[in-house]
């Protein structure tokens, strides 16, 4: 049932739920992979229990889950159930690929951990995604993306410098590790293509996110100066921020480094009579003058709309973006030309809207084909097709409590 694609001949067992893992398998099935993704309905994913379409309720409604999980099939299966475990092994004999992101001692309890896995398939492959890595004084850490950042140094450098540290706005280290977990399963599939052997993957989600803020602590190491928050601004540019335009809650961002690109900024102004003053003669004494450079751009932008700043200050070379909402994002020209977002046709909750990854193959561009599964949609394909169970052997396993 896989779509073809770059991995059309892989199969992924996916225990994962919520977003950092999902994020992996969705990657995955959006390029051809067979995803089989388990849940339970005493247990269902969190995501599946909010944000609803048309906010009504259901199992089958939820939009979050509808996004991160496209292109996959869906199965209901019992693993506190000792057949439950016999036949999550029986589906890793024929996997490629098998994901998890429990907390470290959870698939050692279910007898599913990656040595047990190895018994039954030398050759497969495991991904384990969880807060903090699978060892360690803290990797039993209970707790999910919302609060890594600030383990991971993100807050520190979030937010203005007479006040207390801000949250980035959501489980911003799920979003960064999702594309890296995807990319060490390509790494171990084509590590086993080469030689024949698995691997086990132990992914840490808060060192996944500290790979985005690399600089700070190269800048302890090297300088011995500990960074922190400073707004909007950057070392080594000027003027660097976000900027008020025509209109309500409107907003641009302009970012200037070089002499090239202050120079094309005054031409963009008109040349304005401040702006040759001494103090912003220089990068350096622009910095030192920033609060007074920036009331200057200010006054310049809040006549324009973000879009005729943008397209301006974007023709002259100045590095320059619009802050956009959720509405504009839906109808950003550039997006839509890169079909960046997808309809597919869901069964409960009509046209839905999911994203791409943002690269595309020239050759297998890959790309969402199928809306997200219903919870156990796929049961009598990938046990009745696929492990070759006839209808009472599942609807026995159904009564138990096993498919569930």
């Amino acid at each position: 049932m896989a779509s073809h694609g770059a991995l059309h001949s892989i199969r992924v067992l996916d225990f994962a739920w919520w977003l950092a893992g999902p994020m992996v398998s969705k990657c995955l099935a959006q390029h051809g992979a067979e995803v089989i993704r388990v849940e339970t309905e005493d247990y269902p994913d969190l995501l599946r229990q909010l944000l609803f379409k048309d906010n009504e309720p259901g199992l089958n409604r939820a939009v979050g889950f509808a996004n991160y999980n496209d292109g996959k099939l869906g199965i209901t299966l019992n693993i506190n159930h000792p057949k439950g475990v016999e036949l999550a092994k029986r589906l890793v004999e024929i996997s490629d690929v098998v994901m998890e992101s429990f907390t470290p001692r959870a698939m050692r309890k279910w007898g599913l951990d990656y040595e047990s896995l190895r018994q039954v398939k030398p050759d497969i492959i495991m991904l384990s995604s969880c807060m903090q890595g699978q060892t360690g004084p803290y990797a039993i850490s209970p707790g999910n993306g919302a609060i890594l950042p600030a383990l991971a140094g993100i807050s520190e450098v979030t937010g203005w410098p007479d006040r207390a540290p801000t949250g980035v706005g959501g489980p911003y280290t799920d979003f960064t590790s999702g594309p890296m977990g995807a990319a060490a399963v390509m790494s171990a599939l084509i590590h086993r293509h080469q030689t024949g052997e698995g691997q086990y993957i132990d992914l840490s989600q808060n060192e996944a996110g500290m790979h985005f803020v690399g600089t700070t602590y190269l800048e302890y190491t090297a300088n011995d100066r500990v960074p922190t928050r400073q707004g909007n601004r950057r070392d080594g540019f000027a003027p660097h921020g976000v900027f008020p335009c025509q209109g309500h809650d409107a907003w641009c961002t302009i970012s200037v480094q070089t002499e090239e690109e202050w120079q094309a900024l005054c031409r963009a102004m008109g040349q304005p009579a401040w702006a040759q003053a001494p103090a912003y003669a220089t990068r350096a004494a622009r910095e030192q003058h920033a609060e007074a450079l920036e009331a200057h751009v200010s006054a310049w932008t809040e006549t324009q709309t973000p879009r005729a700043v943008f397209e301006r200050l974007q023709a002259a070379g100045v590095p320059c973006g619009m802050v956009l909402n959720a509405e504009e994002l839906a109808s950003d020209p550039q997006l839509k030309h890169r079909q960046h977002y997808v309809t597919l046709q869901h069964p409960d909750i009509g046209e839905n809207v999911v994203d791409q990854f943002g690269f595309r193959l020239s050759k297998t561009p890959g790309g969402p084909k199928r809306p997200a599964p219903q919870m156990g949609q796929h049961n009598a394909y990938v046990f009745g097709e696929l492990l070759g169970m006839s209808a009472d052997e599942m609807a026995k396993l159904q009564e138990e409590g096993v498919i569930a």
